[in-house]
């Protein structure tokens, strides 16, 4: 059977390495920033442009209901 000091630094270790995860996520959620592009001489974020630019199709096409990604293409 274990000794309680050993189950107590176990316990502590644990404990330390989720603290740590749940730090990690909380920094990265409240520094994380949207990328942005130029689009009609503006700077707006990617899904802004994805929603304007799938409105205007939509408005001139109203049986569509579209959904427009826009990624970097890779030259592989």
């Amino acid at each position: 059977m274990k000794k309680l000091s050993e189950m107590k630094e176990q316990i502590l270790i644990i404990g330390g390495g989720l603290l740590f995860i749940i730090f990690a996520f909380v920094y990265f959620i409240y520094h994380y920033e949207e990328p942005k592009i130029i689009f009609e001489g503006e700077t707006r974020t990617i899904s802004d442009v994805e929603e304007i630019i799938s409105d205007r199709i939509e408005s001139e096409n109203p049986s569509l209901d579209l959904e427009v990604s826009i990624s970097e293409e890779n030259d592989d």
